[in-house]
């Protein structure tokens, strides 16, 4: 077997089970984002808040 011909062939016949791994694992992937951006935001509005509701708030 030469390393020509394995590579040609591996990348050409992915298997369906490849494919579906590849695609949960980027789902997963974009999901951890969603949650750490939505954890971000939630962090500013608090943070915001405890900004307004102190005294010397500098809210400017």
């Amino acid at each position: 077997m030469s390393p020509a011909s394995t590579t040609s062939s591996s990348t050409s016949t992915t298997t369906t089970a490849e494919a579906v791994s590849v695609v949960e694992v980027v789902q997963r992937d974009d999901q951890m984002q969603l949650e750490m951006m939505a954890d971000e935001e939630q962090l500013q509005e608090e943070q915001d808040a405890a900004q307004d509701a102190a005294p010397n708030g500098n809210a400017f």
